[in-house]
């Protein structure tokens, strides 16, 4: 538990120091300025899956589950290649075994705001499955999307960890920053 705390600490104070305040600012103006970009993602998954859900049944479920899988990754890996804010290499200085940094990143990645994103997507799904199915078929769903939530942000992570050298190219970084219009003009085109 020492371990786990320390690890927190460093985390946040490697973010503080490595930012100013205008740049924390304009992290936040970003991060809000991408919820309200992908609301119609967010939103409209949300109202899919319940939709879905109550319509089709149990077939719905792994649809929903693996779209939201591959949404995640695929945002991920494009924002991950425009610069991460935080660097798993800079953690690595700290005598902290990288397995332990690894699942500290794993259990953090679900609060970045592309994971936040998916909550309403599969709370939807939890709950109109306790509806069409029943309360225990309600919180296995919830259960479901629990795991899938650990299990997608565990393969991001390791994607981004091998991808890195590639992702720090600068050239990666106009190809991450012309695929994020051609993401958003594909989701309005859906």
């Amino acid at each position: 538990m020492r371990i786990l705390r320390l690890l927190l600490w460093l985390r946040w104070k490697l973010y503080t120091r490595a930012s100013s305040i205008g740049n924390r600012i304009a992290t936040i103006a970003t991060s809000l300025i991408l919820l309200l970009a992908l609301s119609p993602l967010w939103v409209g998954g949300a109202i899919g899956a319940w939709q879905g859900v109550l319509k089709g049944g149990g077939r719905t479920v792994p649809v929903v589950f693996a779209l939201t899988q591959i949404v995640w990754i695929w945002l991920g890996l494009v924002l991950g290649a425009l610069g991460r804010t935080f660097d798993l290499d800079k953690l690595l200085r700290y005598p902290v075994r990288p397995g332990t940094v690894y699942t500290i990143n794993v259990f953090l990645t679900p609060l970045e705001p592309v994971g936040l994103m998916t909550l309403p997507t599969l709370g939807a799904l939890a709950i109109a499955t306790g509806i069409k199915s029943g309360i225990v078929a309600g919180l296995l769903a919830g259960l479901a999307g629990v795991l899938v939530t650990l299990i997608t942000a565990a393969l991001l992570q390791l994607l981004l960890t091998l991808l890195d050298d590639l992702l720090r190219r600068e050239w990666m970084r106009y190809v991450a920053a012309f695929a994020i219009p051609l993401t958003f003009m594909g989701m309005q085109l859906m």
